[in-house]
């Protein structure tokens, strides 16, 4: 809770860079910045209080990583990072300025102030990073006004399962996280979070409702058959305004030809609407079809909230990492699911070391 939400006011882009900043603190010192035996007490302590330095947990944390934190979590929203970019920015500077101290030492002989950049401090600004980058196009595209929305704005579905055996949740789902996930990579288009994206799932809500209430010009929605090694997938893009089909495709696929597809699909949606791309979108990975239907079961898991569910999330990555140990983004889901694991139902102490492990191996 920001303290704007302790004062009931209304939350805004704000609100979010305050609850980034809420991750980053307890990433880097394992406890939450705002501490209190009763929800009243926390409260207070929110709106009046500054959180403990990061030194009182980590002795050699950076001054410099104090400052970044410690802005995102300023009691006036106005004085906080305007954007998670920012911050993102700020951290990728600060990591730069780290390696070339390190880099200093190691043929020089340094002064004792230098030889912080040895400990885990460090190693905690590459898993900022990492998150970060991974959280900003959520964050850069997220909207939460009630204005005429832009031309530039979308929300993705989740695709039905037209499956015979209706068992395919987990592959609709995941299907439209990713692309969901490119779109949001794209300079000049506001992408709906997930969150708000896969509230309507299962409530047949038609795309007016859903423009209104997320605030966007166009929704994408489709649905998937599955049959053996055959994939069927029906996208459609629609003006929230008028209802009228801005571009729609049936595709047939062998199920490794689904990587493909994913960026076929969003490169449509860019053209349908004349988004100008500052740089082309990247091809798709190749990936072990096998490894890749894996790792959407484990996404889908890791989007629910039990302990049991978490864990078998954590299962379905580690199976996708054993049938092909450079899936990237199999490590990212494991650093995700040992964080949401944390504070509820594994100790910080415990789940944040593992995260941390997992998301350098993400980006190694």
């Amino acid at each position: 809770m920001s303290p704007e939400q302790a004062r009931g006011a209304q939350v805004d882009k704000g609100t979010d860079i305050w609850s980034l900043g809420v991750v980053l603190y307890e990433m880097v010192t394992g406890h939450t910045p705002f501490i209190g035996d009763t929800p009243r007490e926390v409260m207070t302590s929110i709106l009046e209080k500054e959180p403990p330095p990061l030194t009182s947990y980590s002795k050699q944390s950076p001054a410099e990583l104090q400052e970044i934190i410690s802005k995102a979590l300023r009691k006036g929203r106005t004085e906080r990072y305007q954007s998670a970019s920012e911050i993102l920015q700020a951290l990728k500077n600060l990591r730069h300025n780290l390696e070339l101290k390190d880099e200093l030492e190691r043929s020089t002989t340094a002064p004792l102030w230098l030889r912080w950049t040895r400990s885990p401090a460090a190693l905690v600004l590459v898993l900022l990073v990492a998150a970060l980058a991974l959280a900003v196009p959520f964050y850069r595209h997220r909207n939460l006004t009630t204005s005429l929305p832009p031309d530039k704005s979308i929300a993705v579905l989740p695709f039905a399962d037209l499956s015979e055996a209706k068992d395919q949740e987990y592959f609709c789902d995941g299907i439209s996280e990713e692309i969901l996930d490119g779109l949001a990579r794209v300079d000049g288009l506001r992408v709906v979070g997930r969150t708000s994206s896969f509230s309507f799932k299962g409530k047949n809500a038609n795309v007016s409702e859903v423009g209104k209430k997320l605030n966007v010009a166009s929704v994408l929605e489709g649905t998937l058959r599955r049959e053996g090694n055959r994939v069927r997938i029906t996208a459609e893009l629609v003006n929230t305004r008028n209802g009228f089909h801005l571009w729609s495709e049936t595709y047939e696929r062998e199920l490794q030809g689904v990587f493909a597809l994913q960026d076929e699909i969003t490169r449509s949606i860019v053209e349908a609407l004349k988004v100008k791309l500052a740089v082309s979108l990247p091809a798709h990975e190749q990936r072990n079809t096998e490894a890749y239907e894996l790792y959407l079961q484990g996404l889908f898991f890791s989007n629910k909230s039990s302990e049991a569910d978490l864990r078998r999330a954590l299962d379905f990555f580690k199976s996708a990492l054993e049938k092909d140990p450079t899936f990237s983004r199999a490590w990212t889901g494991i650093a995700k699911v040992w964080y949401f694991l944390a504070d509820v139902y594994v100790k910080p102490l415990e789940a944040y070391p593992a995260s941390r492990e997992a998301a350098l191996k993400a980006i190694a």
